[in-house]
């Protein structure tokens, strides 16, 4: 299944239809982030139950300090 994420185009097998399962395969653990799929923000308590299809686009967002 081709997704993008951050704007790079990436293929995945279909086992990794959750959302959750993706963050988890490329790295993203914790709470200091914030996900959008689709430019449709996603709550954390729904990353284990959203499902993730062909042709998704997927925004991971980390908070920088600064300005």
């Amino acid at each position: 299944m081709k997704i993008t994420i951050n704007g790079k185009e990436k293929s995945i097998e279909e086992k990794f239809n959750t959302l959750s399962n993706i963050l988890s395969l490329f790295g993203k653990d914790g709470d200091y982030f914030a996900v959008a799929i689709n430019n449709n923000f996603i709550p954390k308590h729904q990353y284990e139950n959203q499902k993730i299809k062909e042709g998704d686009v997927i925004e991971i967002v980390t908070p920088h300090p600064g300005g």
